[in-house]
C-alpha cells in the first residue's frame, strides 16, 4: 500500500490515540493510579511499609493488613485536569508553498471532571495469623477531547482541506479488583498475596492502531473509528512482605505483576462503512516497590515509598513509537518510570489525624515521542498531598484528600509516516487537581 504525504499526516491520527489504554486519569506513573483512596492519596502514595488504612493496604502490600482494624471504606473522588495541544508547521515545510504561512495553534482538552470510586474490606477472625481483604479501585483512567481547529495543524482538517487528523478523542477507564490474603508468620514478619481482576471500557476516534484504508478509491487513506466495543477483561496477581520491630521502625516490600489483557476488538468499518475488525493487545507494566515506615515518636508516622515501573517490557507502551510501512502505529516508546512516594501523618487527637505529602513521578514518554501519545500523555511529575481522618460518630470516621499537580510539559518532532516534518513540533501541558472523600466503619 503507498501512502501519499498528505495521507499520510491523516494516517498517525489512530496513532495518538492508541496508547490511551490505562492511561490519563492515571495521574502520574504514566498508565497507573499511584494512590487508593483518600488516605493513601493525602500520604503521597506511601503504603507498602506504613498500613494506615484497608485502601492503601490492599493496593500496595496486602501483607500489611493484620496491622489494620476490620474495616469497610467507600470513596469518591473528583479529579480535574487540564490538558493543552500546541502544534507548529512551518511555511514550505511540506513543499514549495506548502504550508503557504507558519501555521500554529493552541487548543485545550474538554475533559470536564472525572470521578474515582473505591471500595475496600479488611476483615481478621479474633485471634487469628490471617487477614482477608478485598478491594475496588479506579486503577486509572483518560478523557481527551481536542476540538478540530484549522490554525492548530495537528487538529486541522484533514487532507484536501488541511494537514490534521481533525478532533481527538479518547476515553477510558481501568477497573481493578482484589482479593487478598495476609499471613503473620511471626508477630514480626508477615506475607500476602491475591490475584487482580482488571475490567476495562475504551472508546478512541480515530483509531489508527491500525492501519488507515482508502476503500472509496480518493487516494487519501483515514483512519476507522474504534467506538462500538465492549469490556474488556485482564489479570494480575500482587505479593508482599512486611516487617516491624518493637522500636517503631517498619519494612515492606511488593510486587505486582503485569497486568495480562484479552485482545481488545472493536467492530468498526472502512470509508465505505463495511464491516472492519480492529485489534490491539495492551499490557500493564510489572511493578516493584519497596518502602519503610517509622512510628517511635509518639503520635507521629513517616513514611517512604519508592517504586519502579517496568514500561520497557509492556506490550504496546515499550514498543517502538514509529510508523509502519501501512501508517500503522507500532508502539508507544515509552520507558520506565521510577517514584518517590513520601507522606507524614500526626495524630491530634484520640479522633483526629492531619496527613501531608509529596509524590515524584518520573515521566515515562520521551520529547521524541510527544506526537505518539498526545492522547494518552500523563506528564505529573511533582505533586503535593494533604488530608485528614476524623472520627465523627462512633466507631464511624471520614476522611478527606486534596492533591495538586504542578504543570509539566513535553515537546518534540511533528512526526508523520513519511517522517518527521522539517521545523514542525507538537507540544502537550498539563496540570490537575483533585478532592476525594471517604466514609470508613471499623466492625
Amino acid at each position: 500500500m503507498h501512502l501519499t504525504h498528505s495521507s499520510r499526516l491523516a494516517a498517525f491520527a489512530g496513532a495518538l490515540v492508541v496508547g490511551l489504554v490505562g492511561a490519563g486519569l492515571a495521574r502520574g506513573q504514566g498508565a497507573v493510579m499511584p494512590v487508593a483512596g483518600p488516605v493513601n492519596r493525602s500520604m503521597g502514595g506511601a503504603a507498602v511499609g506504613a498500613p494506615l488504612d484497608p485502601a492503601g493496604a490492599i493496593y500496595w502490600n496486602p501483607a500489611t493488613m493484620g496491622d489494620l482494624q476490620n474495616e469497610v471504606l467507600f470513596a469518591a473522588g473528583i479529579i480535574y485536569g487540564d490538558s493543552r495541544l500546541t502544534s507548529t508547521i512551518p511555511a514550505g515545510a511540506l513543499g514549495a508553498g506548502v504550508p503557504a504561512a507558519p501555521q500554529t495553534g493552541t487548543d485545550r482538552s474538554d475533559s470536564g471532571v472525572a470521578v474515582l470510586p473505591t471500595f475496600a474490606l479488611l476483615f481478621r477472625p479474633e485471634d487469628s495469623p490471617l487477614t482477608l481483604g478485598f478491594g475496588v479501585f479506579s486503577a486509572g483512567g483518560f478523557y481527551a477531547n481536542y476540538p478540530a481547529n484549522p490554525q492548530n495543524p495537528l487538529v486541522a482538517p484533514p487532507p484536501p482541506n488541511g494537514f490534521g487528523v481533525g478532533p481527538i478523542f479518547s476515553s477510558v477507564s481501568f477497573l481493578q479488583i482484589y482479593s487478598t490474603a495476609a499471613y503473620a508468620l511471626t508477630d514480626q514478619l508477615s506475607i500476602g498475596v491475591g490475584p487482580i481482576v482488571n475490567a476495562v471500557a475504551l472508546q478512541v476516534t480515530p483509531g489508527l492502531f491500525a492501519a488507515p484504508d482508502d476503500a472509496n478509491g480518493d487516494g487519501v487513506f483515514t483512519a476507522p473509528p474504534a467506538i462500538n466495543t465492549r469490556l474488556h477483561w485482564g489479570l494480575g496477581f500482587l505479593a508482599g512482605v512486611y516487617w516491624k520491630n518493637d522500636r517503631g521502625w517498619q519494612l515492606g516490600a511488593s510486587y505486582k505483576s503485569p497486568q495480562w489483557f484479552e485482545r481488545f476488538s472493536f467492530n468498526s468499518t472502512d470509508e465505505l462503512g463495511f464491516p472492519r475488525q480492529l485489534h490491539m493487545q495492551p499490557e500493564l507494566p510489572m511493578i516493584f516497590s519497596v518502602g519503610g515506615a517509622y512510628t517511635g515518636l509518639e503520635c507521629w508516622t513517616f513514611a517512604l515509598d519508592y517504586r519502579l515501573l517496568n514500561y520497557r517490557d509492556a506490550a504496546l507502551f515499550g514498543d517502538p513509537a514509529a510508523f509502519d510501512a501501512t501508517g500503522r502505529l507500532t508502539g508507544l516508546g515509552w520507558r520506565n518510570v521510577h517514584e518517590v512516594a513520601t507522606g507524614v501523618q500526626y495524630r491530634l487527637s484520640a479522633t483526629t489525624s492531619l496527613r501531608m505529602g509529596y509524590l515524584y513521578n518520573g515521566n515515562p514518554i520521551p520529547d521524541e515521542a510527544t506526537l505518539f501519545n498526545v492522547a494518552t500523555a500523563n506528564l505529573y511529575q511533582h505533586s503535593i498531598t494533604v488530608g485528614m481522618t476524623t472520627q465523627v460518630l462512633g466507631k464511624l470516621k471520614v476522611s478527606v484528600a486534596l492533591v495538586h499537580s504542578f504543570e509539566n510539559a513535553i515537546e518534540g518532532p511533528f512526526h508523520t509516516p513519511s517522517g518527521a516534518i522539517p521545523g514542525g513540533s507538537v507540544r502537550v501541558e498539563q496540570r490537575s487537581d483533585i478532592f476525594e472523600t471517604a466514609i470508613g466503619l471499623n466492625f
